[in-house]
């Protein structure tokens, strides 16, 4: 085999760990296999994420609001909760802006 195939060989099996060499480095340390903490958005900070599915169309209007309101969708999303949470005798905790 030329070298050059053998290098391309050598890299593909690293990537998909069943080279040698790949599976030496799977067998390090457990402190050297911990994983990397993501970095996190500031403004994410101790939330969650409410989700829902809608027909696209839904997600254009809301976008074209959000423009022409000057404002966010995620402030769009939390005036529309805490209507609703109005509606329904509840506190409105959702904070419209962020």
């Amino acid at each position: 085999m030329p070298a050059k195939s053998a290098d391309l060989r050598r890299a593909i099996l690293d990537q998909a760990g069943r080279s040698p060499a790949a599976k030496r480095d799977r067998t390090a340390s457990p402190e050297d296999a911990s994983p990397q903490p993501r970095a996190a958005q500031p403004g994410r900070a101790g939330k969650v994420s409410v989700t829902g599915h809608f027909a696209p169309e839904v997600r254009r209007q809301l976008k074209r609001l959000a423009v022409e309101s000057d404002t966010t969708v995620q402030a769009l999303l939390g005036e529309a909760l805490n209507d609703l949470f109005a509606k329904h005798g509840l506190a409105e905790i959702a904070d419209a802006d962020s």
